[in-house]
């Protein structure tokens, strides 16, 4: 991706499906972007940059790429609703500061321990280090659509 490419204010960043290769360039993780989907593309390199709780980002999908950073060393956006990081190079556990941050949709490959400051209820540990959850069902209505599928 070249930097610089951005130029002016904007509020959504969708170049998601465009066969997309390289690093993701810093300038991106500049201005006050509500929305950022850059899925499936062939990105690689670390992405935390575009991360900060103080960004007034509410959507983040970066999945399907080759992206690469340890999760539990960043911070994510406070007004954050959906995040999906899966099909990445992404290690490291659930960062503790999600607690804080009212998802509604989280999909990210994540260790499968421990989840002691998560409400069981929300988030169960997935059998294969891939997560896939809609945050503030019960585990219960999961279950119910698994079986509905």
């Amino acid at each position: 991706m070249p930097p610089g490419l951005l130029h002016g204010s904007f509020r959504f960043l969708i170049l998601s499906n465009n066969r997309l290769t390289g690093e993701i360039p810093e300038d991106y993780g500049t201005g006050d972007i509500d929305a950022i989907d850059l899925s499936h593309n062939q990105l690689n390199g670390n992405p935390s940059f575009l991360f900060d709780a103080a960004k007034p980002m509410t959507k983040i999908d970066l999945s399907w790429n080759e992206l690469g950073f340890d999760m539990a060393k960043v911070r994510f956006p406070y007004h954050l609703t959906y995040l999906d990081l899966s099909h990445n190079r992404i290690t490291g556990r659930v960062a503790k500061a999600l607690k804080d941050i009212k998802l509604r949709h989280f999909n990210a490959p994540v260790e499968t321990e421990p989840y002691s400051y998560c409400n069981p209820a929300v988030f169960r540990a997935p059998t294969n280090k891939q997560s896939s959850m809609k945050l503030g069902e019960s585990q219960q209505q999961q279950q119910q659509q698994q079986q509905d599928e």
